[in-house]
């Protein structure tokens, strides 16, 4: 590697130590925590950089040079650049030198990381922006596109400057398209994959070391007085046959520095490498084969890490390995692994033992009893410590982290080589079975906020995957019977938890796999299916799939006739999902089909009609919205609102601030700080309404237009006309709000007064609320 050293003790002048990065022929102390502390403070940087685990970063000169003209090519014509290769090539490790060499320069705004592969990369934005910003999110903000939209909306009116965007390790640009910031000059991104992504001009390949920088990649592991590294020609070889690959020349290097091997030389190590451990990986299966690396002689490396590991260190291994490729909360793996079977398990054999005679059934329970304690060995947290260590010191595991707390992290061909492993010894097989009752466990306690502010539960999702796994967990349920109450607690907590905050969505699922464990093990008559259905058609609801909310609603209503409810019952559940939904969906309903439907239903005056319930529910509603017309109308001389509209960085705020007497409100020399609508008091029953401003309100007509007349999707019509969001949902909420006010007041500067957007705005205005206009 060439850096030039001037250059990087200039970018890295007066820090601290913390910990050694050799880069080519310069060494430099670097304190990365540091670095990224006096960014934020100096330039107002916004940084989530995990902290990188390498200390020598060589033979990538060419390669960061590449990348940058990449991204300074691509700003202009794409929306991102992506760096591809094989796995183990050090892509994610390029992508994070880049970003600590070049934030300082050219992204004085900052450096915002997502895990592009655990398919949370909205919650990640709403993470980045609550965490760096300070800021809560407004509400009705859903866990897919509007949320992301926001995010990157706060984000572009904060900055200071350009913004790099790594998405790292993406599996598919369908998972990251709906999400990607705005190319509006201020976001720059980057992304890295192993697959063919975007256009040929949109990547860059990422190869294996040169030669000369894999050998000293190697000795670098080595103590400098190690006569080993005078072995070039040894070295050279043992590198070539490891493929170059960074990944298998770290962790052979690490195995050479184990305090045990220093007296192995480095021939002695490539035929180990060529023999038993390529005899071992001559016997498996094609089925195995899959989970191994192509090069068999990179898993070979690893099978050399493996045979150093203690048994308790492979067991935890196997059991991180079923972990998501995400960062890994070390309470939920140390959960896991203490987490005691004894009672499940031995439930599997009762019925077996109870049918064999005394004498049989007694010596095998003392030999089940045997066995058991066999494959669940007493375990401290202690023990499990030290296991962690062994998979640290010889890089099986990483350390990085996030939020100032310890997460655990596994390279993705690790942790195929560890399910591997988890594969070939069946006598393990109870990891995973531990795995999930650990996880329903915590889950539980979600409910009860025990574990819904701990920050294990902010990183739990990717991790819940392994929760849907229904055969194993039907398995599970038919060894032990609360267990299914476990599981059906764990599951409501997760659908209410979502919902709680607002990630609907993710609520929705957990919400089917409660109903789908329901229906397994309960009668179709059993009221709690009822009620599955019933929280799925409000959450249904909420997330704006009224098909689908009425679906279930239906459903319900059904399952509480069959378990025979009580007529009132069954209505104040219709009540009480009718009261949540925003459409009527009693004319999704279909009222005419129901009523055909109906004419088949038993005369039993039992018999629950429902139509007559819906008319009467009908009646109800009508009758509490004229009275709460009424009462509105009634009490204008007791509150007055008063909207306060006009175009973008008018002064609307400010004018507020001056008849409120105080600093309320967002007032910034950027347009836009005024997203949400926002009432001031200013007088007893005098309400000042703060309203986001008209971007453009041609656009806002023209898709009101087109909405109504064509009948187009709001994102039919943006794509169609390429609008931005923003542009319309803005003029949305002030339009709303001058709907129900009592008087609007039009702030607009006076050079503007008389031309053609203002006298549109104030038609506009006008059309919407009859009541009195001012100016200002």
């Amino acid at each position: 590697m060439t850096t030039d050293p001037k250059n990087q003790q200039s970018a890295l002048q007066g820090n601290d130590v913390a910990r050694d990065l050799t880069i080519g022929n310069f060494a430099q102390t670097i304190n990365y925590n540091q670095i990224i502390q006096e960014a934020k403070l100096t330039g107002g940087s916004l940084i989530n950089l995990p902290q990188t685990n390498v200390t020598f970063f060589a033979g990538r000169d060419d390669d960061l040079k590449k990348v940058h003209e990449l991204l300074q090519k691509n700003q202009r014509v794409a929306a991102v650049a992506f760096v591809k290769g094989m796995g183990g090539v050090g892509k994610s490790e390029l992508a994070l030198q880049y970003s600590l060499r070049h934030f300082l320069t050219d992204y004085s705004g900052g450096i915002c990381w997502l895990r592009a592969n655990e398919g949370t990369l909205p919650t990640q934005l709403q993470d980045f922006v609550q965490i760096q910003l300070g800021e809560m999110m407004p509400d009705g903000l859903d866990s897919g596109e509007k949320l992301a939209g926001h995010c990157w909306r706060r984000l572009s009116d904060r900055l200071e400057g350009q913004m790099l965007v790594v998405l790292d390790d993406v599996k598919s640009s369908d998972d990251v398209n709906p999400f990607l910031p705005p190319q509006n000059g201020k976001f720059w991104v980057l992304a890295t994959t192993r697959l063919v992504l975007g256009k040929w001009d949109q990547q860059y390949t990422l190869d294996v070391l040169v030669l000369a920088a894999a050998v000293d990649l190697l000795k670098s592991f080595l103590p400098e007085a190690d006569p080993r590294r005078g072995n070039d020609a040894e070295i050279e070889r043992l590198c070539e046959w490891l493929g170059r690959l960074p990944l298998a020349i770290e962790l052979v290097g690490r195995y050479l520095a184990l305090p045990n091997q220093l007296d192995t030389g480095i021939s002695e190590i490539l035929q180990r490498l060529q023999g038993e451990c390529m005899v071992q990986l001559s016997q498996i299966t094609d089925e195995e084969r899959k989970l191994l690396p192509k090069n068999l002689n990179v898993a070979a490396s690893f099978f050399l890490s493996w045979q150093e590991l203690s048994p308790l260190a492979q067991r935890l291994a196997c059991m991180l390995g079923l972990f998501a490729l995400a960062p890994i909360p070390w309470e939920l793996a140390e959960n896991a692994a203490l987490f005691k079977l004894e009672n499940i398990q031995s439930s599997r054999l009762t019925k077996f033992i109870n049918g064999l005679e005394n004498i049989q059934s007694s010596r095998l329970t003392k030999f089940i009893n045997k066995t058991l304690k066999k494959n669940n060995p007493k375990i401290t947290k202690e023990d499990l410590k030290k296991a962690r260590g062994e998979l640290l010191n010889i890089n099986l595991l990483q350390v990085i982290f996030l939020e100032d707390v310890h997460f655990y992290h596994l390279h993705q061909l690790l942790r195929e080589y560890f399910k591997f492993q988890y594969q070939k010894h069946s006598e393990w097989s109870n990891i995973k079975d531990k795995l999930i009752c650990s996880l329903i466990k915590f889950c539980n306690n979600l409910s009860n906020n025990e574990n819904s502010s701990n920050i294990a539960t902010s990183y739990l999702k990717p991790h819940l995957g392994i929760l849907k796994d229904r055969e194993k967990i039907f398995d599970i349920c038919k060894s032990d019977n609360e267990f299914i109450e476990d599981v059906l607690r764990g599951f409501g907590s997760l659908r209410d938890y979502y919902e709680k905050i607002g990630s609907y969505s993710i609520a929705e699922d957990w919400g089917i796999e409660s109903l789908e464990i329901r229906k397994k093990f309960y009668s179709e008559q059993h009221s709690d299916i009822a009620q599955d259905c019933s929280k799925l058609a409000h959450i249904y609801n909420m997330n704006q799939k009224y098909n689908d909310a009425v679906d279930y609603f239906k459903q319900a209503i059904q399952k509480y006739k069959k378990a025979g409810e009580m007529r009132e019952e069954i209505k104040n559940v219709i009540k009480a999902t009718r009261l949540n939904f925003k459409l009527d969906i009693y004319y999704e309903f279909d009222l005419e089909k129901h009523e055909k439907e109906s004419e088949n239903l038993s005369n039993d005056k039992h018999d629950y009609d429902l139509r007559y319930e819906i008319k009467e529910l009908r009646q109800e509603e009508d009758k509490q919205a004229k009275q709460k017309e009424e009462k509105r109308l009634n009490s204008v001389k007791e509150e007055i609102k008063i909207a306060v509209v006009g175009y973008r960085n008018t002064g609307k705020t400010s004018f507020i601030r001056t008849l409120v007497r105080d600093k309320v409100g967002i007032v910034e020399d950027k347009a836009g700080s005024t997203i949400e609508p926002e009432e001031h008091e200013c007088l007893t029953n005098i309400k000042l309404v703060d309203c986001p401003g008209f971007i453009s309100i041609d656009q806002y007509q023209s898709y009101r237009r087109e909405k109504e007349e064509k009948l187009l999707s709001k994102r039919e019509i943006l794509s169609k006309n390429k609008w931005t969001e923003e542009t319309i949902d803005l003029c949305e909420k002030a339009i709303n709000k001058i709907k129900i006010s009592d008087i609007v007041i039009y702030v607009v500067s006076l050079e503007n007064l008389h031309d053609e957007v203002t006298q549109r705005e104030i038609e506009e205005i006008k059309n919407t609320n009859k009541k009195n206009y001012s100016y200002y």
